[in-house]
């Protein structure tokens, strides 16, 4: 799972940028500083990003000089969620499920 990652994104910008299906999470301020990175994990209806997921994509950020920090994503799980909270990162989601790296490692393992 490879995420978008778009760096030092404006106000006007980033608007533009945030999937429609999660435009109505987003207000006109949310990128009033005027310079943010925006992180857009795929999201189909059965997408949940794991915390090796995150790792990966903020593995590709190195530095981060941006004040605004948003990762978009169908669901997170606990680990993905605390590890980019850790970095700064406002999370928008569609789903809460209470997912944890091993417990959908679990049900998506024993799915043929």
């Amino acid at each position: 799972m490879k995420a978008i990652i778009q760096r030092h994104v404006d106000g006007s910008k980033g608007r533009k940028l945030v999937p429609k299906r999660f435009a109505s999470q987003f207000r006109d301020s949310d990128f009033a500083a005027g310079d943010c990175v925006l992180v857009v994990f795929p999201h189909s209806h059965n997408d949940v990003v794991l915390s090796s997921h995150a790792r990966h994509a903020l593995g590709r950020l190195r530095e981060l000089s941006e004040p605004v920090r948003i990762a978009i994503g169908h669901n997170f799980t606990r680990e993905a969620a605390e590890l980019l909270a850790s970095s700064g990162f406002r999370l928008v989601s569609e789903h809460d499920a209470a997912w944890t790296d091993a417990t959908y490692k679990a049900v998506t393992d024993a799915v043929p």
